[in-house]
């Protein structure tokens, strides 16, 4: 192979790396976002059931039900952490200095 046939594969096998690791970035900033609606949506869930329990224990009120207001806060948190796993997966891929050996190796 000539020295610009070399050039040309190590230039596109390199673009391909660049592509993906920033592909994989723009899908963490997206999956960040996420994590921070979710988050602020945890907080406001948990204020509003706050709220419910103290105003039902300040008027002596022991029928109050919260069991669908926990399950929903469950579920968030059941999401929140799924995004998370997500996000460190994506790191470790994507960005660890094994991977970038590993892609090397199979070329």
């Amino acid at each position: 192979m000539s020295l610009f046939d070399d050039f040309s594969v190590n230039a596109r096998t390199y673009a391909g790396k660049v592509s993906r690791k920033a592909d994989a970035a723009v899908e963490i900033s997206r999956l960040k976002l996420t994590e921070s609606r979710l988050s602020r949506e945890i907080s406001k869930s948990l204020k509003l059931l706050g709220a419910k329990v103290y105003k039902a224990y300040s008027i002596n009120d022991s029928a109050l039900e919260v069991g669908t207001d926990v399950e929903l806060i469950r579920d968030m948190y059941d999401r929140l952490k799924t995004i998370r796993t997500q996000i460190n997966e994506l790191k470790k891929s994507e960005f660890s200095s094994s991977s970038d050996k590993t892609d090397e190796s199979q070329e």
